[in-house]
């Protein structure tokens, strides 16, 4: 995570559209939490469209702001906003925090039509076999979705064998390693969903036949 300069700010809200977000309150007790569905950039301000309303607070002093793409993130004062139902208009703003930009572009998948055989190898549960999905992929990982949101499934640090890819057997598996792990929702469904990365990349021929049937590229 780093500083981003003036000039990348807008350029990121401009990709970061398409990704979604959420706006945070925090208040003396307790903390509200808003999703984003949707942003708008004209000239130098920013509209922050909401899944509700936002509606005003004695408490309030400030807002955080943490977009999906590239996990950018920043806050903006109360006397910087002007709130208009479920909108929330203001400056582009003028400091910022992003993570790096991948080296590589992820392909994001229509995961139902990707089942992906996983087998972890953990001394806390032994071998154990999982049906996952993929929902993105690039050339060094992928992003897994398991519907057992169970925390014990998998879990940061734990070591997989990848056996196939929707319906594509591996020749050989592929080893790798879980880096992190979150519930996401989909379509009113709880899911969890594993960031994996890859001891060696796919073969040039299978990752070229997956990505042609991705949705979209994602760039971070």
């Amino acid at each position: 995570m780093h500083y981003l300069k003036q000039e990348e700010i807008k350029e990121i809200l401009k990709k970061a559209v398409e990704f979604g977000g959420e706006v945070q309150r925090p208040l003396i007790f307790s903390r509200e939490s808003y999703a984003i569905s949707n942003l708008q950039i004209e000239n130098n301000h920013l509209h922050i469209h909401l899944d509700e309303e936002l509606l005003p607070h004695e408490d309030a002093r400030h807002i955080y702001i943490n977009l999906n793409y590239r996990k950018m993130n920043f806050i903006l004062k109360v006397s910087e906003i002007e709130v208009d139902g479920n909108i929330i208009k203001s400056r582009i703003p003028s400091v910022a925090k992003a993570i790096e930009e991948r080296p590589t572009s992820r392909y994001k998948l229509d995961f139902e039509k990707y089942p992906t055989v996983i087998s972890r190898t953990e001394r806390r549960g032994g071998n154990h076999e999982h049906q996952t999905y993929v929902d993105d992929i690039s050339e060094t990982g992928l992003s897994l979705i398991v519907s057992d949101t169970d925390e014990d499934e998998l879990k940061a640090n734990d070591h997989l064998w990848i056996k196939s890819i929707g319906d594509n057997k591996l020749e050989s598996p592929l080893f790798a390693k879980v880096v992190y792990t979150r519930e996401v929702e989909i379509q009113g469904k709880v899911y969890l969903k594993a960031g994996v990365k890859l001891e060696k990349s796919f073969s040039e021929e299978l990752f070229n036949h997956i990505v042609q049937s991705s949705i979209k590229v994602l760039a971070a």
